[in-house]
């Protein structure tokens, strides 16, 4: 009794039979540890990096995310060969420096040094036997994996179009209102709506994780506002529906175009990885009627995994860091192929044509 119970719990957790085969996997990840993408004038951010880079530490974490993934994909599940083939791996990166360091110190796990390719003197190619993997990107403004900035005033109408008559978003714009004079004074940071706190909130947060000084002007419970403000903005703009539909749409079409091939037969290819951004899988998620109420940490990560029942019976499991993701129009935790077609054909009818031609997705 106590076995079949455990049986049925590990289940629940995560529904795949062991006889099953994992075939096919897509992995969406954020990039890892950055430095702010703003920095306050009144309290400049200290470092030797630019911007919005990949620090160390991110590089750290990625390529421990990339550890973890040599492990499972080619010591436990063998879908990836030892050695890197070409035509088993696609990876695809937004065009930021950062997504970009993210998906090479990732590959550095999946296909640690020592690796590479040898040359007929028997000496590695490259030194350490390095493993050169080619990462593709493509122009920001063409590409799916990066939602629209929502910056510009046609992407600021088509927020308040869809959120302009959501109360709690009412109340809340109201309570900037009242701060934002002493916050702009503070930071010299020019806010004129809801979320423009995003960006603000996040570089708070870094500033505190690496003691770098904070404005003078902002008391702990204005940061802690600030911090509340961003994080509900960017959460809650997401998971409105038609925003989320019209940001996340193409992304989860592209994915949903490289599960069904495996219907078709046709190629060799058995693991897709794109490196994007929290907004890449904010938006994804929300598409796909499963909204996160909290912002993806660094590397937080998508996957999509196809397990082969029997011959050409194929399931999808879609996990969220790890845990299982219920899917409403999957009626659970397993997709069919089918069903995931559809839901991305539906996340394409329900985007708004307001933003057509002015959102990379």
């Amino acid at each position: 009794m106590r076995s079949l119970l455990f049986f049925c719990i590990s289940f629940i957790i995560f529904p795949v039979f062991a006889q099953d085969k994992l075939v096919f996997a897509v992995d969406l990840i954020r990039h890892g540890d950055r430095t702010p993408l703003l920095t306050f004038p009144t309290a400049p951010y200290e470092g030797t990096l630019a911007p919005g880079q990949l620090t160390p530490k991110g590089m750290q974490q990625a390529y421990e995310l990339g550890l973890k993934f040599h492990k499972k994909y080619i010591e436990e599940t063998k879908l990836l060969a030892p050695y890197y083939q070409s035509e088993m791996i696609y990876v695809r990166s937004t065009d930021y420096d950062r997504t970009i360091m993210t998906a090479q110190s990732v590959l550095l796990g999946l296909y640690p040094l020592g690796s590479g390719l040898y040359l007929e003197t028997e000496k590695p190619a490259l030194p350490e036997g390095f493993q050169p993997i080619p990462i593709h990107t493509r122009e920001q403004k063409t590409d799916e994996i990066v939602p629209c900035e929502l910056f510009s005033d046609k992407k600021e109408a088509f927020i308040q179009k869809h959120l302009a008559h959501n109360q709690e978003w009412q109340k809340r714009t109201k309570e900037l209102e009242l701060k934002k004079i002493q916050w702009i004074k503070a930071t010299k940071i020019p806010i004129n709506h809801l979320y423009q706190m995003i960006k603000i909130s996040d570089a708070l947060r870094i500033y505190q994780e690496n003691n770098v000084k904070l404005p003078a002007g902002l008391t702990p419970n204005d940061i802690k506002e600030i911090q509340a403000m961003g994080h509900w903005a960017f959460t809650t703009t997401t998971q409105t529906p038609a925003i989320g539909y019209t940001l996340g749409h193409k992304m989860l079409n592209i994915i949903v175009q490289y599960l069904v091939q495996l219907n078709t037969g046709s190629g060799d290819l058995k693991y897709v990885l794109f490196s994007g951004h929290d907004s890449s899988i904010l938006s994804l998620m929300s598409a796909m009627q499963a909204p996160l109420d909290e912002l993806p940490g660094y590397l937080a990560n998508v996957n999509f995994s196809v397990y082969e029942k029997l011959p050409k019976d194929y399931y999808v499991i879609i996990t969220y860091n790890d845990k299982p993701v219920n899917v409403p129009a999957c009626g659970g935790m397993r997709c069919q192929l089918r069903q995931l077609e559809q839901l991305a054909e539906l996340a394409k009818q329900k985007a708004d044509p307001m933003m057509a031609g002015e959102c990379r997705i």
